[in-house]
C-alpha cells in the first residue's frame, strides 16, 4: 500500500530498510531532521521524493544511491537525478582512501562537476583568467607600447624635426584580466602589446587551458542534455 508523507516533518532519525511501496508513496516536501535511511527499498514509479529532502540526510549506500539516480530519471526529475549523482560521487570521493582515483575524483569534482554541472567549469575558468591577470601583473611580463612623438631641434636653419618612438607603459590590473580573458578565450588579441620570453611562455600556457577548459565545457553540456 502507498504512503503519503506530504510536507511531513521528521525530527529524528528515519528508517525505512527493505521497505516495499507498493502504491503511490508520497514525500513531496518532506523534510528530515536527521538521518534517513532507504538501504534496500523498492522504488516504483509512484514513489516521489525530492533530492533537496535527502540531501545531507541520506545515510550512504550505493545501490540506494543508484536506485534514486534510475528512479528520478525514469520519473522525469532530470534536475533531481543530476544533483543526487554528484552527491552520491561527492560522498563517495570522501570515502576513499588516498590514491590516484581519489586524487582524479577531485579533479574531475572541481572542473566539471563529475560531467553533470557545467557551473563547475564555469567558475574555474574564471578563476584562471583572474590568476593569470595577476601574474601578469606583478610581474610586469605584459606591457602596452605606445607611440610618442618628440620634436628634437636642430642647428640647420634653426629647424626642427620629429620623430616618433614606441614607449612601453604598464597596464593596470584591470586591463591585464581582461587581456587574460582575450588569451583564454582565444579571441581577437589586444594589439600593441609587448611581452617578454616569460610572458610568452605564460601565454602559451594560458592558451592550452583555454582549449582544454572550451572543449570539457562542450563535452559537460552534451553529456547533461542527452544523458540527463
Amino acid at each position: 500500500m502507498g504512503v503519503d508523507f506530504t510536507s511531513s516533518f521528521f525530527d529524528k532519525n528515519a528508517t525505512f530498510i527493505l521497505t516495499y511501496f507498493s502504491g503511490a508513496s508520497l514525500f513531496y516536501q518532506t523534510t528530515f531532521a536527521g538521518n534517513v535511511d532507504f538501504s534496500g527499498v523498492k522504488l516504483n514509479e509512484d514513489f516521489f521524493i525530492q533530492w533537496s529532502s535527502l540531501n545531507g540526510h541520506l545515510i550512504y549506500f550505493e545501490p540506494t544511491c543508484l536506485s534514486l539516480i534510475r528512479h528520478f530519471k525514469v520519473t522525469g526529475q532530470f534536475e533531481d537525478a543530476r544533483d543526487c549523482y554528484y552527491g552520491y560521487r561527492e560522498i563517495r570521493s570522501k570515502l576513499m582512501p588516498w590514491s590516484w582515483n581519489k586524487i582524479i575524483d577531485i579533479l574531475s569534482q572541481y572542473s566539471c562537476g563529475y560531467g553533470v554541472r557545467p557551473i563547475e567549469t564555469i567558475k574555474l575558468s574564471t578563476i584562471i583568467i583572474i590568476i593569470f591577470g595577476l601574474i601578469y601583473w606583478m610581474t610586469g611580463c605584459i606591457q602596452r607600447s605606445i607611440n610618442q612623438l618628440v620634436t628634437f631641434p636642430s642647428n640647420v636653419l634653426r629647424k626642427r624635426h620629429r620623430e616618433t618612438f614606441k614607449m612601453q607603459t604598464n597596464m593596470s590590473l584591470l586591463q591585464l584580466i581582461y587581456f587574460s580573458l582575450i588569451i583564454f578565450s582565444h579571441a581577437q588579441p589586444i594589439e600593441n602589446c609587448q611581452t617578454s620570453r616569460y610572458g610568452k611562455y605564460l601565454i602559451t600556457l594560458e592558451d592550452i587551458l583555454g582549449w582544454f577548459f572550451l572543449t570539457l565545457l562542450v563535452i559537460v553540456l552534451v553529456n547533461v542534455m542527452i544523458t540527463w
